[in-house]
């Protein structure tokens, strides 16, 4: 039976892609794999240096048959460009979307994942995805105007198998398979009211994606601008103190605490939320900075 996914794969593996042009090719295989894989409809997806997040409608057993044919075709490039790259941990991970909500939630999820990496980046501007098409029309009319057909031939030197025969109106933008032509961008915008309500979920909605990091086990992260919001919510509640680096010392180091295993805080931001000092975090957190 056909539901909608979240499929990700654990943030624990080694990194697999280490430049701009490993990137490109695990979008053209991630793009090509979707392309000949029955049954499977991805609304979005995020390809991060050493995991992914997908969200997509399928079948169970066809949406695992897709990201089995991922891994092996992502294998054999490997193999093909002379890296070793233990991909023991990269495994695939499920869970049934339950209502309307819960996939809107992970939509967001996913197209958060990408930029929170890099604090160069916004959610419209991280490349490794579909994320940045969403509510922008300026990307979309981009593509219309300047992306160019794949050959058969280019399909297939990527995937070295004539499987890639199978895979149609294959439009490249920018060296690599634009998520425009294989993903349905359209019916994922549909899950929000508006593109001001995307731009509040993906950037203010900060308890969801807690929520979904636990439990999925993932390594939460945000943003400082996120992280000093929560701080300071958690002060005012707390303590009854609006500006958290007026707190006391032993107040700032249980508020430390809550921040670090609940909410993901690295000691860096710690310093930066509490101004703390760093020797101190040191003492109570044995965990790399």
């Amino acid at each position: 039976m056909k539901n909608f996914y979240h499929l990700w794969t654990p943030d624990n593996q080694q990194i697999i892609l280490t430049c701009e042009a490993d990137f490109k090719m695990a979008m053209n295989l991630f793009a090509l794999c979707a392309a000949v894989s029955p049954g499977i409809v991805i609304l979005t997806f995020e390809l991060m240096d050493n995991h992914i997040h997908v969200t997509l409608f399928s079948s169970e057993n066809d949406a695992r048959n897709f990201f089995s044919l991922f891994k092996q075709h992502l294998r054999k490039w490997l193999v093909f460009i002379n890296r070793a790259v233990d991909l023991s941990a990269f495994e695939c991970r499920m869970r049934a979307l339950e209502n309307a909500q819960d996939i809107k939630n992970v939509i967001t999820y996913n197209n958060r994942n990408g930029f929170l990496v890099n604090p160069d980046e916004t959610p419209f501007s991280y490349r490794w995805g579909a994320g940045r098409f969403f509510f922008n029309p300026d990307a979309r009319l981009r593509f219309e105007h300047e992306a160019k057909k794949m050959s058969s031939t280019e399909r297939r030197s990527i995937l070295r198998s004539h499987i890639a025969d199978k895979a149609e109106n294959i439009l490249m933008l920018d060296g690599y398979i634009c998520p425009l032509c294989f993903c349905d961008i359209h019916s994922a915008e549909k899950y929000y009211r508006s593109a001001s309500n995307y731009f509040y979920e993906i950037s203010r909605n900060i308890e969801t994606n807690k929520a979904i990091a636990q439990e999925i086990g993932e390594a939460l992260m945000y943003s400082d601008d996120e992280l000093y919001r929560i701080t300071v919510m958690l002060s005012s509640k707390y303590y009854e103190q609006k500006s958290p680096s007026l707190l006391s010392k032993n107040d700032k180091l249980e508020l430390a605490r809550q921040l670090h295993y609940e909410w993901g805080a690295s000691k860096k931001q710690l310093c930066r939320m509490l101004k703390m000092h760093i020797g101190v975090l040191d003492t109570i957190f044995q965990t790399p900075r």
